[in-house]
């Protein structure tokens, strides 16, 4: 679990971290804020602090002034509207229950073994209760909080009105529609019983597979099982690796953008893909 940091190992830790460790003569030049200041204030020594001075040091080492304070733990503190980061009702009325230790959350996820562990996940290499006793190690924190977290990460899994609008319209059309996922099984059989799962015509996951994107292999998995054609598939996501590695084994691909207009661009592509065919007909 992190630990809270001063004011001065902010600055130190912001300073060693910025264009190849700079030195506090570094710093005076740039922001004109005296060396033994620099000094003191890195100290954490008894000084009055000047509001001035940390705005400086804020525009200088591109972070907030509330985070050099203490007010948020985040460098650059931004407001992000709700709906572009994609979280249910369930979700968001969790978060702000206190149910959970939100921080805990955020740590946990930030980690940097964070992307290996949820690739084993994933990959059903590991179970939710082996997930939980690894987080609890991880974070330092209980086996039921480290559960918790997975139960909250799990709800996040939702059906979005776009989506299922989107996937109700290219079913009506005829298209034949497949899901490639990476996910837990716990999470599958969460989410399997959601009505618009009724609309595909095939899924393959990864936690069953032992396998996951952006895997060449778990990409010819699907083609084999559902017999498709690479290049009359058109493979949409939200990770640019898993676009690249589906466009290199001859798949159309297209860029989902959950916070922006992903539904209507998958619509555009298909308009384009339509109108090249007729083309060449």
């Amino acid at each position: 679990m992190n630990t809270k940091l001063t004011l001065g190992e902010k600055l130190k830790d912001l300073r060693n971290k910025r264009d190849g460790k700079l030195t506090l003569d570094d710093v005076y030049e740039a922001t004109g804020i005296s060396k033994s200041t620099l000094q003191r204030l890195e100290g954490d020594e008894d000084i009055r602090v000047g509001y001035q001075d940390i705005e400086t040091l804020a525009r200088y080492y591109d972070v907030s002034a509330d985070y050099l304070f203490g007010l948020t733990d985040l460098q650059q503190h931004r407001n992000t509207e709700i709906d572009k980061l994609r979280l249910s009702e369930e979700a968001i009325a969790v978060l702000k229950s206190g149910m959970l230790n939100n921080r805990l959350i955020s740590e946990f996820i930030a980690h940097e073994d964070f992307p290996q562990f949820w690739k084993n996940f994933d990959n059903g290499d590991i179970s939710q209760a082996q997930a939980a006793e690894a987080i609890a190690r991880l974070e330092g924190c209980s086996s039921e909080q480290a559960s918790g977290m997975i139960d909250y990460v799990r709800s996040l899994y939702n059906e979005f009105p776009d989506t299922v609008e989107l996937i109700k319209e290219l079913h009506g059309e005829g298209y034949r529609l497949y899901v490639l996922s990476n996910m837990p099984r716990e999470f599958y059989n969460y989410i399997k019983s959601f009505p618009v799962f009724g609309y595909f015509d095939g899924v393959v996951i990864s936690s069953i597979e032992k396998m996951s994107k952006p895997d060449p292999q778990f990409f010819r998995l699907l083609l084999d099982r559902y017999d498709l054609d690479a290049g009359e598939t058109l493979f949409v996501d939200d990770k640019i690796m898993n676009i690249q590695a589906a466009q290199q084994l001859g798949i159309q691909a297209c860029l989902f953008d959950a916070a922006g207009n992903g539904c209507e661009n998958v619509r555009s592509v298909l308009g384009q893909i339509g109108d090249y065919m007729s083309e060449m007909m």
